[in-house]
């Protein structure tokens, strides 16, 4: 039969009469659709005239038996004529054929299961060629049809089962349904059923386990299932092939294919479980495939390869060299095989390229590179035009030069890597088309990071979403992978735009590809590092700490990937993630100025050059990393090694051979002009400046492709230098032509660029000091302009809080100055205020922390006084200036009464606060952030502060929560209202003294009123010249020839204090309100503010007159005629000393202990350091041994000391104490092993002891109350302070050096005050009292008011 061309047509009357025949003969059977074939009235006038020929032919003839036998013959000649010369005439021939077949057939006729077979299969044919899915529903249709109506043997049905289940499993890929998945197996059930012991039943099992294996699906432990149910299949098949040898047939039992099949399940699963055993029998089931093929031809050429593949991949999860060796030797004996062989030649290829991204040695890696693009050549070459393999071949081209670019850098090398990768997407279509795509996405994302051209963007994104469509659904890794590269492409877009939006879609994509790409995938790591690197972009705009935190876990995972993966530190995709690490510390200590961050930073960048060739594209940009890394480090450490090993770094990149792009050229000259500004900072040589400068016009010259937000960096750091030339000779040009280069810079980066501000910042630096220096006709308009950018600054959320900080001062500067606009004032320095406690907060020890403190110690003075300016009343300043200060008193464990009561509302939430707090106060943490951080790259350091910033972000949640409960706003916090206020001086009026350079004033805090009072005199001026006298006086004291100068210094200096501000301060207070003591007193409560902290206000007075008479009607000449003085720290601190004192007088101890510690020798002072304790002790001993059980410890040790202080209710020190300037929680009470360093009993142990039972410590040493760190005044860091903190409520101490004899007179005194005669039981309130009346007593016997004065009592 064949179709012919110039026959004429049938005569239309015989159409019609077939027609006619057609339409009174209706179908026997429904197997047919209504109105389908010669239902359709226009079908027969459509067919080919061999349909029409033969169609009429047999319906002239009559109703015959045999018809419907002759047409189903004619229709299986007519698809063998089909399959030969592919004539679509010939196809419908045959369709029309069996349709006329199934026309005539009766319900009980064999052949109509051999016509629905035979329709099936022509279904089926028709389908494999146009995909339409209807064609496949009919086939899947008239397959099941011919099996319920088959009149056949078992080895037909047997065959006919297995085509069911093939058009099953077909449309199971289409539709995804659980049924056509059951029918398939269900199906291939039947086949093996039917097929007995005869040798297909081999080829239906292996079918079976085929399509168990294509269709698995799901999660790695998902397809591990399937795939085990697949192997199970295999093994029966394999069993029967191994028992049968002699029954091997290409058509019933082809053994190769049914082993190789076995095989690659084997081989799927060790992919994912890793299991040597499954590897090894894949690997022998290849074997057994190769021994049944001839070599040479198609089957032997394709199981070769697949067996080389299983080599690689064993020789990918063992690292076993000998693997991939033998996987090389069967792609070359493929190869050598068949000379025109593409895919051993590519893989072959492919192979060398992976492993030249292993190498470390360059010259390594440029060999294998060679091979690889030899080998990729070679199959360019036998490629013949329009193979279906050539997107193979250009795809491995692609990758070639990408790897060649990533290895030299080279340009030209990434431009052909694109035009490949484009051949690859424009060849004939193939199953991994996708994956060329997803390639060239990558490929035009790399070079647009070199050149920024937009088109490459635009293709790279049109690429990546035509590969992640292209990609099968069942692919979760292809798809991941496409996803990456949509992420890569958005945040490629994103530094180009500077937009956050674009980060946080790059962010959501990578988070997406990290799901979906499994773990053992490399491509896991370098996701991860992706998604690292966004979250720290991230930070850079929004300053939000989680960022840097999710950056670093993904860091930690991406590098305990690598390290399951590779065996080596110097591996290059481990190097990469070091230098991310690198980056993050650099940010960290930028943002907050930790030290030990600076040190991780230079540790990891040094890691990520480990090994590396000088010739590797990124060797320039990790040099700079590390020179950026190292500056930052002198700026900390000050140490010159560092920028000259910086200078040697840069000058080898930046003057060698290697070219370099525009991007790293501009960056990598403003790192150096940034080490030669930096020199020139210590060194102050001309030379120095002249360096900076030039490295910057070289940085900002460079142009081509160096982004406008890099040259806008160096223009900002060259202006900073034309300003250090400005200031030098003052000209108003200089600084103008710097102002230029500031607003250039600021033009360049945009404000979207996160360090937009630092040239506005810079920029407002300038102008405050033209401002400064009255440059120009109109200098107040340089203010203006000043205040501005630093306004911009101040409200800037992204940045440091340090910088912050700083711009809000500045701004409140000259808002008050210039636009004397007070609100704007007191409003610009609250942003001061309300940053510090974070700021504080961020850095990670407690010396860090008070190092922050003492860079802005200025700010609460500032507050209260602008706010005083701008009008706000005492109870509205006196928390502000509370808020500031008194840093350690704020983590200070809070009121238990109101734990508990927040207990009983939020039980959860109580917990959440208490385990937090514990962290943030803990002073130091040991081990490691969690149990399973065992990564090399990050050290237990790193993971602390990590930590600490996480528990410091969690622990200011909770407050907030803690604070939005209703009834708990003052949670930890000073009482927002007046009342509140006037709650605490119930008992005594509480005093501020502010001092500032807008202006002084005294807040008073009485139980009627809170209200300022003006100190006009009381200038800070004058306070750091009295300060400076009261000070040289005290070490006056000590020098015998000084001492006379000393004594009336003092003398002086106290007269000043009581007239600027004790005397009017007391004056203004009603003192009839209040009730005197038990010795005839009322009392007083000082909070150490500022330079308070420094001048003894309660010793103030005129002392220069003779000492009057204690007569009622005496004018009061001093302090201590008018009240009995305590000092508080803060109020905060007033409360927790009071709750404690309320807890213990509520429990009184059944058998109080007091603790006597007497030190009449000290180790390392000598003999001019002993002290006469023994008549001391001896008195305090007698005095309350009625009361007390009284402990004598003489020369005690600190270990012995803290064994003995829980136990006490009193503790009486008669030693030694030395305040360390430097460092004041180091200041210590000197013991017998006091010579340790740290000292074992200083302030840092001391606040950390728990004493619960202890009322007051009596601490008879010299500065135990002294604070010597003069930037630190507000803190209250001192053993006395120790001791509160620790939960003594009154403490008694000295603030300079005293006589022994007046110390030993006073305490005696005191102590014979406090216990009442006939009273068992001690009333601790009395103590403030007692120890003014001691005084009292002292200088009634003419004791100098400076040997009385540094006396003071602190407590409620």
């Amino acid at each position: 039969m064949a179709c012919q061309s110039g026959q004429t047509e049938v005569p239309q009357c015989h159409i019609d009469t077939a027609k006619d025949a057609f339409a009174r003969d209706q179908p026997m059977t429904t197997d047919l659709h209504p109105g389908t074939f010669f239902a359709d009235p226009n079908y027969l006038d459509s067919l080919p005239y061999i349909a029409k020929i033969l169609i009429c032919a047999i319906q002239d003839s009559g109703d015959h038996p045999n018809n419907p036998a002759l047409c189903h013959h004619q229709s299986d000649r007519a698809l063998d004529q089909y399959r030969q010369t592919g004539d679509e005439d010939l196809l419908t021939i045959a369709f029309a054929m069996e349709a006329m077949a199934l026309w005539y057939v009766p319900a009980v006729h064999p052949g109509r299961g051999k016509s629905n077979h035979h329709l099936g299969l022509l279904y089926q044919t028709k389908w494999e060629k146009g995909k339409v899915q209807t064609d496949l529903d009919e086939s899947v249709r008239h397959y099941k049809l011919a099996m319920e109506f088959a009149d056949e043997d078992d080895a037909v049905l047997c065959e006919w089962a297995c085509d069911v289940a093939f058009v099953s499993w077909k449309h199971w890929e289409f539709t995804k349904l659980d049924s056509d998945k059951e029918d398939a197996s269900l199906f291939f059930d039947c086949a093996i059923g039917l097929a007995g012991e005869q040798p297909s039943r081999a080829r239906h099992l292996s079918n079976k386990g085929e399509f168990l294996y294509l269709t698995m699906s799901g999660s790695d432990s998902e397809r591990v299932m399937s795939l085990t149910e697949s192997i199970e299949s295999h093994d029966e098949a394999v069993e029967f092939c191994d028992a049968h040898p002699d029954l091997s047939s290409q058509q019933f039992a082809p053994y190769g294919m049914i082993y190789r099949n076995a095989a690659k399940a084997y081989i799927g699963r060790f992919r994912i479980a890793k299991k040597a055993t499954d590897g090894d029998k894949g690997i022998s089931l290849y074997e057994k495939a190769l021994a049944q093929e001839t070599p040479g031809n198609q089957s032997w050429q394709r199981f070769t390869a697949e067996l080389a593949n299983a080599y690689n991949l064993r020789f990918e999860v063992s690292g076993d060299p000998e693997q991939g060796e033998k996987a090389c030797e069967l792609w070359r004996e493929a190869i050598t095989s068949d000379p025109t062989s593409i895919k051993p030649r590519v893989n072959l290829a492919e192979f060398y390229r992976c492993k030249s991204e292993k190498c470390v040695d360059r010259g390594a890696t440029e060999d294998l590179l060679d091979q690889a693009l030899k080998l990729a050549s070679d199959a360019i070459n036998v490629l013949p035009p329009g193979h279906s393999e050539a997107g193979l071949v250009f795809r491995c081209f692609a990758a070639i030069y990408c790897s060649l670019y990533e290895a030299s850098g080279e340009l030209s090398l990434i431009d052909r890597a694109v035009e490949y990768g484009r051949k690859a997407t424009q060849a004939p279509d193939h199953d991994d088309m996708w994956d060329c795509h997803r390639l060239l996405a990558q490929l035009l994302s790399t070079r647009y990071e070199r050149l920024q051209k937009p088109e490459d963007m635009r293709d790279c994104v049109s690429a990546a979403s035509r590969a992640f469509s292209m990609c099968p659904v069942d692919s979760l890794e292809g798809q991941g992978q496409c996803v990456w590269i949509m992420g890569k492409a958005t945040r490629a877009e994103y530094d180009g735009s500077r937009k956050t939006e674009l980060l946080t879609q790059a962010i959501v994509g990578f988070s997406q590809a990290e799901q979906l790409i499994r773990n053992d995938s490399p491509s896991k790591a370098l996701v991860l590092n992706d998604l690292g690197n966004a979250y720290v972009q991230l930070f850079g705009h929004e300053a939000r700490p989680e960022h840097l935190e999710k950056g670093i876990d993904a860091y930690k995972e991406a590098l305990s990937v690598l390290q399951r993966l590779h065996g080596t530190d110097r591996h290059p995709d481990i190097l990469m993630v070091n230098t991310a690490l690198g980056y993050v510390m650099v940010q960290r200590f930028i943002h907050w100025r930790a030290e030990a961050d600076v040190e991780s930073a230079v540790k990891y960048c040094r890691r990520s050059l480990l090994g590396m060739d000088r010739h590797h594209p990124r060797h320039a940009l990790r040099v700079g990393n590390l020179s950026a890394a190292l500056q930052l480090r002198f700026q900390s450490k000050r140490n010159m090694d560092d920028l000259r090993e910086t200078q040697n770094l840069l000058t080898e990149v930046l003057d060698g051979s290697v070219p370099l792009s525009d991007g790293v050229k501009t960056m990598l000259a403003t790192v150096m002009g940034n080490t030669y500004q930096l020199s020139y900072g210590v060194t102050e040589q001309a030379i120095d400046l002249e360096n900076a400068i030039d490295y910057y016009t070289r940085a900002v010259a460079v142009g081509g492709a160096a982004a406008a937000p890099l040259r806008g960096m160096a223009l900002n750091h060259k202006a900073a230098c034309l300003q250090l030339l400005a200031m030098s000779t003052g000209e108003l040009a200089n600084f103008e032509t710097c102002a230029k280069a500031y607003e250039e810079s600021q033009r360049l980066l945009g404000k979207e660029d996160p360090v937009y501000w630092v040239p506005v910042m810079k920029h407002a630096d300038l102008l405050y000091a033209m401002y400064e220096l009255k440059l120009g006709s109109d200098f107040k308009e340089h203010a203006r302009h000043a205040l501005d950018k630093y306004d911009y600054v101040a409200n800037l959320k992204i940045i440091s809080p340090a910088i912050r900080i700083t711009a809000a001062c500045r701004a409140a500067e000259l808002s008050s100055r210039v636009l004397q606009d007070r609100a704007k004032a007191r409003d610009d320095i609250l942003i001061s205020l309300y940053l510090l406690p974070e700021a504080i907060l961020m850095h990670a020890t407690r010396l860090e922390q008070l190092k922050f403190v003492r860079q802005y110690e200025s700010v609460p003075s500032m507050v209260a006084a602008l706010s005083i300016d701008a009008g706000d009343p005492a109870s509205t300043v006196i928390p502000r200036l509370e808020a500031g200060r008194a840093f350690i008193w704020d983590r200070v464990q809070g009121r238990e009464t109101q734990l508990n009561e927040i207990e009983a509302v939020d039980p959860a939430l109580a917990d959440r606060f208490r385990t937090l707090q514990q962290r943030v106060t803990q002073q130091s943490r040991a081990g490691s952030l969690s149990g399973d951080l065992d990564l090399a790259s990050v050290t237990a350091d790193d993971a602390n502060r990590m930590q600490r910033q996480h528990d410091s972000d969690a622990y200011r949640q909770v407050l907030g929560e803690i604070r939005a409960l209703p009834g708990f706003q003052s949670f930890l916090r000073i009482p927002d209202t007046t009342t509140d206020l006037q709650a605490y001086a119930a008992d005594a009026p509480i005093v501020f003294i502010n001092c500032s350079d807008y202006r002084s004033d005294a807040l008073i805090i009485t139980k009627d009123e809170v209200y300022t009072l003006p100190l006009p005199s009381f200038t800070l001026s004058k306070v750091k010249h009295w300060g400076q006298r009261f000070l040289q006086a005290r070490e006056g004291l000590g020098i015998p020839e000084s001492q006379a100068w000393a004594l009336n210094t003092y003398n002086l200096v106290m007269k000043w204090l009581w007239e600027a501000a004790a005397q009017p301060v007391l004056t203004s207070i009603n003192w009839n309100r209040y009730e005197c003591g038990p010795f005839g007193k009322p009392r007083i409560i000082w909070v150490s503010t500022g330079w308070i902290s420094v001048l003894p206000i309660h010793a103030a007075g005129d002392f220069f007159e003779s000492s009057p008479s204690l007569s009622e009607s005496s004018v009061p000449r001093c302090v201590h005629d008018i009240a009995a003085s305590s000092y508080t720290n803060s109020l905060k601190s007033l409360e927790f000393t009071r709750s404690n004192a309320e807890r213990m007088d509520s429990q009184p101890s059944a058998a109080p202990v007091a603790l006597l510690a007497a030190m009449a020798t000290t180790p390392g002072l000598g003999p001019e350091g002993d002290l006469a304790v023994e008549a001391e002790i001896a008195t305090i001993k007698d005095t309350l041994s009625p009361v007390f059980a009284v402990n004598v410890l003489n020369q005690p040790t600190s270990k012995s000391i803290k064994a003995a202080l829980p136990a006490s209710t009193i503790a009486h020190f008669a030693c030694h104490a030395v305040a360390d300037s430097k460092d004041p929680s180091q200041s210590a009470i000197l013991l017998e092993d006091s010579q340790t360093r740290p000292p074992p009993f200083c302030t840092r142990t001391i606040l950390n002891l728990v004493l619960k039972t202890c009322n007051l410590v009596y601490l008879s040493a010299c500065e135990s109350g002294a604070n010597k760190d003069m930037l630190l005044l507000d803190e209250g860091i001192h053993i006395a302070g120790g001791f509160h903190i620790a939960g003594v409520p009154h403490v008694l101490s000295t603030l300079w050096k005293v006589q022994d004899s007046v110390s030993a007179e006073l305490a005696g005194l005191f102590y014979g005050l406090l216990v009442e005669s006939g009273r068992d039981v001690v009333d601790f309130g009395r103590a403030p009292f007692a120890f003014h009346e001691a005084v009292g007593v002292m200088r009634r016997r003419g004791v100098h008011p400076m040997l009385w004065g540094p006396f003071v009592h602190s407590g409620p």
